[in-house]
């Protein structure tokens, strides 16, 4: 693999439940975490969702792991497993307009980029190894430990889907747990 991929498979980014994962991620890259730091190994994976902010059912899903702005994947062979039940992308009917918005833009960039290479990884894979330039503040995660994560990079949605939701996407990397999480900031 490259240093940076974009858009992986499905199959590529998560263990299992690649049907149930389809309906809820959308992968936009595949890190080589070695880039970031030599004495690291295997791959990290950036991943869009469109959570519904409106549906009280999805915040009774909320837990340590995953809340409305953050998202936490176990990593188990160089692939994710999500830290949540699937109820934690309960929608209301008037969001699935959004959902559908989404899908159907990041599948045609997903098209045009395998078409044209058209996209320039230094330009929408940002801040890679550096430091985070905040949205809305520092929420830099510290695991279970205590300890703070190591940043991976972070992307602004929008140059992957366009789905009125655009959003920073924050990367980050628990080496001790084992753990991906994303942090996500509107601007």
């Amino acid at each position: 693999m490259t240093a940076v991929k974009l858009f992986p498979t499905i199959e590529e980014v998560f263990v299992d439940n690649y049907e149930k994962n389809n309906q809820h991620f959308l992968p936009i890259a595949s890190i080589d975490l070695s880039i970031i730091d030599k004495s690291l190994s295997g791959n990290i994976h950036l991943v869009y969702f469109n959570n519904d902010p409106y549906c009280d059912e999805s915040i009774k899903h909320c837990n340590e792991f995953c809340d409305e702005d953050k998202v936490t994947f176990d990593m188990i062979d160089n692939k994710y497993r999500l830290k949540a039940d699937y109820c934690y992308f309960s929608t209301n009917e008037d969001w699935i307009k959004y959902l559908e918005e989404g899908r159907k833009s990041y599948e045609e960039n997903r098209k045009v980029y395998h078409q044209k290479n058209n996209l320039k990884i230094n330009e929408v894979i940002k801040n890679l190894g550096e430091q985070p330039e905040w949205q809305q503040g520092d929420e830099w995660p510290t695991n279970l430990q205590g300890e703070k994560m190591i940043f991976i990079c972070q992307v602004w949605s929008h140059d992957f889907i366009q789905d009125s939701c655009a959003e920073e996407i924050f990367l980050f990397y628990d080496k001790s747990n084992n753990l991906a999480v994303q942090i996500h900031q509107i601007d």
